[in-house]
């Protein structure tokens, strides 16, 4: 198979582009600089330099490709919901043009299970659960409106899967910045970090995202988890400790920290100034939000089960992040 993917040089899409390449796929990957279009090459991919704007010449690059992997998403909200809307919903209408045009057959988006959060716990969630309206927050409301686009889009030659992966971990994922958090002494919990959510390793991810090119229904959702949720204390707590480091003894009152995440990011901004705040709405929301999802349906129709235990993905992390 020959594929194209977005998002390449990040945490997904680097652990993707390495499965493809040990099944022997042809990966073209798309590299907006030189440090990306480095870390695709070393990988064993061919970095593509193009415009997702630019759809008659993305659309050249993708001739001959069997499918097209969507990872690539602004996650850094607190930008704003134009810059946000700007990657996640038009990149992903443009993206969809140029495969069109080439005639590539297959589109494989990958979205987010924290689109079904929406202030209040979610139990044993699964694909026939619906909202009337749209979540809150630049990245959750991106994201439906992004998967609203794909959905539009299936036909019969040019079939489209989505799949709603939870808080994805392993090695250089997003948990990192919770450890250096950690060694810094700036972490805390919401509400003691007492409730339950689901997780998705990396390699169980990309897993999915192989079964869903290859059995995925056309114009199907798909929620990918590992196979136990777990308790976000208990399970960040065993992170830590694979790096050697207790876990926080701060907790704040998630009331009080929404209230804090709604206020800093105007101030943020009032005050220009540089990087993330350090706490945000959208954040809490989906990190200290209880909900429980079942993927049932991917077991079934993909086949889909856990490739890697929470215990095996534990022991890869003591040789670090």
């Amino acid at each position: 198979m020959k594929c194209f993917i977005t998002g390449g040089s990040g945490f997904v899409g680097s652990n993707l582009i390495t499965r493809l390449i040990e099944e022997g796929h042809e990966v073209l990957a798309m590299a907006r600089s030189k440090e990306s279009a480095d870390k695709v090459k070393n990988l064993g991919a061919t970095p593509i330099s193009v415009d997702m704007k630019e759809t008659d010449r993305l659309a050249a690059d993708l001739e001959g490709c069997s499918a097209v992997f969507h990872l690539a998403s602004a996650t850094d909200f607190w930008k704003g919901y134009e810059y946000v809307y700007n990657i996640n919903v038009d990149g992903t209408e443009k993206l969809i043009e140029a495969a069109k045009k080439a005639k590539v057959p297959k589109f494989i988006y990958i979205s987010t299970a924290a689109i079904i959060l929406r202030g209040k716990p979610v139990y044993n969630a699964d694909e026939t659960l619906s909202f009337s309206g749209l979540p809150g927050g630049n990245y959750r409301k991106t994201k439906i409106l992004a998967e609203k686009i794909v959905e539009k889009n299936n036909s019969e030659t040019f079939q489209t899967v989505i799949l709603r992966p939870p808080l994805v971990w392993g090695k250089g994922s997003v948990i990192k910045l919770l450890i250096e958090a950690t060694r810094e002494n700036k972490l805390a919990w919401f509400n003691q970090g007492r409730y339950q959510i689901p997780i998705s390793h990396v390699k169980n991810l990309c897993h999915a995202i192989l079964l869903a090119y290859q059995k995925g229904r056309a114009g199907e959702m798909y929620y990918i988890i590992d196979q136990n949720h777990v308790e976000w204390r208990e399970f960040l707590t065993s992170i830590l400790a694979t790096q050697g480091l207790e876990p926080p003894r701060k907790s704040m009152n998630r009331s009080m920290a929404l209230a804090m995440g709604y206020v800093l990011p105007i101030f943020w901004k009032i005050m220009r100034k540089q990087g993330p705040p350090p706490i945000d709405a959208e954040m809490i929301h989906m990190q200290g939000t209880e909900y429980t999802i079942s993927d049932k349906k991917a077991r079934e129709e993909l086949g889909y089960e856990d490739i890697i235990s929470l215990e095996e993905g534990l022991e890869e992390l003591k040789s670090g992040f």
